[in-house]
């Protein structure tokens, strides 16, 4: 059995559009870090790093345990055999862009951290990560002018990294807009973003509105 350890935000959601995508069985145990449990001897027995997201696999042979996002992403994809191609440059070309989100996410948290809480404190730091962002975005949109997903023509573990966290993207002053609309030239470089938006993860979705529903 798979257990995963939680709380809210972008990353631990990769791991559970994952999961949902596979549909495999999983345990969610939430780690309350408002109460200080991800510095739990329980829980830093499964990541020293004491942060979410984090997983346990209990095998046949002994348990899993795995922590970062990408690595826990990567772990699963080749488990199923799925959302990550087993050789050539299609591999590369799904890691590459994964390890771009990796790399970059922090300038989105940024973007909208300081925007959000510091706003009067740290103007320096709200101009150096939305314009950071913005550089990010424009990246993207290149890529999605060119491709239906961020590694190319199939869904994979890099969509499932970047989604979580361009959901946010107003919070990290970014404007998009979808084709045809009335938006201005200064925006009109984050178009391909918008329908990129509607075609990932239709599983993230479905979760959502099942548990709604229940």
């Amino acid at each position: 059995m798979i257990t995963a350890f939680l709380h809210g935000g972008p990353n631990p959601r990769k791991i559970t559009i994952m999961l949902e995508e596979l549909g495999w069985p999983y345990e969610i145990e939430l780690v309350d870090v408002y109460q200080g449990q991800h510095l739990s001897e329980n829980f830093l027995s499964v990541n020293p790093n004491g942060r979410t997201p984090a997983l346990r696999d209990s095998t046949p042979d002994g348990d899993i345990c795995l922590w970062e996002s990408g690595a826990i992403l990567q772990y699963l994809a080749e488990k199923s055999r799925r959302f990550l191609p087993e050789t050539g440059a299609a591999r590369y070309e799904v890691l590459k862009w994964l390890h771009f989100q990796l790399t970059h996410a922090p300038y989105l948290g940024n973007a909208h951290l300081y925007r959000l809480y510091y706003r009067k404190a740290m103007p320096f730091g709200i101009k150096r990560f939305t314009i950071e962002s913005t550089r990010i975005y424009q990246v993207l949109d290149r890529r999605l002018g060119s491709a239906t997903f961020v590694a190319g023509e199939e869904y994979s573990i890099a969509d499932m990294a970047w989604f979580p966290w361009i959901e946010y993207h107003e919070w990290q002053t970014i404007p998009i807009y979808p084709h045809g609309s009335s938006a201005s030239a200064s925006v009109r470089v984050w178009r391909a973003v918008a329908p990129y938006l509607g075609r990932t993860p239709t599983s993230d979705r479905a979760r959502v509105a099942r548990r709604r529903k229940n």
